[in-house]
């Protein structure tokens, strides 16, 4: 069976389950489940990044999780760990507590899961991640706090997480981290540190007005996109690498700037965008 992992993109690291060892969590283990099984849904916390959850549920998938239950010595063998790892045990936890997996023993893909892994409509997989994303409980109310609004520093998200949401001091700083750095992944967190969690939402639920015209550009042939920047109107923040296509449209033009490497999170949100924009009907 092959190992999932996620390949080095420039500036980043791996993230997988192996990045987060058992010995990371030392003697917390024997009172993690009793912490995070609190009924008070505010106190739920995952324990590791939402790119690991959604690493396990791939796995899930690749074993038939989809369809029937699967195992959980067969999802271990597929992920490349011992069954009876503390740090396998925390990744279904997390992958639960991010609403992409169900079941004790044996699992299963949820629906949100399967909206990502098989969207039927073009806003499905974008929105899904949104929904897990807000899955914890406590993330949840970290959102209705600072969507909107400036995202304060980890410290004080870690703060707010113990005395407020009932995460225990052995953890807070770290589920701050791993909010903070999952709304940075999904894209939700703008470059001014704003939380825009909604306003995604909102775009991702969006769909092409039936009415819009293909561009003019698809009439008479497809225009062609220059080789180079065209160099005109720089937005702030633009510098010296980026690289932007320009394309004539309707007595104007479009352009998209971007550096020279996009991560996947970034990729799959402006690939969004771009799709609902799609006309309806193509034009020969």
């Amino acid at each position: 069976m092959q190992k999932i992992v996620t390949e080095d993109t420039p500036g980043t690291s791996k993230i997988c389950l192996e990045n987060y060892p058992a010995a990371d969590i030392p003697d917390i283990m024997a009172t993690t489940s009793n912490e995070n099984s609190s009924e008070g849904r505010s106190s739920k916390y995952p324990y590791y990044p939402i790119a690991s959850a959604l690493r396990l549920a791939e796995a899930i998938k690749v074993c038939g999780g989809a369809r029937t239950p699967v195992k959980k010595s067969l999802i271990a063998k597929q992920v490349g760990v011992a069954d009876n790892a503390a740090a396998f045990s925390q990744g279904l936890t997390s992958a639960k507590i991010f609403g992409l997996v169900e079941g004790h023993g044996e699992y299963t893909l949820s629906e949100i899961a399967k909206r990502y892994f098989f969207p039927t409509t073009e806003t499905d997989k974008s929105l899904a991640l949104l929904d897990a994303f807000s899955s914890p409980g406590s993330f949840k109310e970290l959102l209705k706090r600072f969507d909107g609004d400036k995202l304060p520093p980890r410290a004080i998200l870690a703060n707010i997480l113990h005395r407020e949401l009932g995460v225990p001091d052995s953890w807070n700083d770290r589920v701050a981290g791993l909010f903070s750095g999952a709304a940075q992944e999904i894209g939700v967190l703008d470059g001014q540190g704003i939380l825009r969690f909604d306003a995604a939402r909102h775009a991702g639920a969006q769909t092409p007005a039936r009415d819009d015209p293909p561009p003019p550009g698809e009439q008479g042939g497809k225009s062609k996109l220059p080789d180079k920047p065209s160099g005109r109107g720089k937005p702030d923040g633009v510098t010296p690498e980026m690289v932007v296509w320009t394309l004539p449209y309707a007595g104007t033009r479009i352009e998209v700037w971007t550096p020279p490497e996009l991560d996947m999170a970034h990729w799959l949100k402006l690939e969004g965008y771009v799709k609902l924009l799609k006309p309806d009907t193509a034009t020969p």
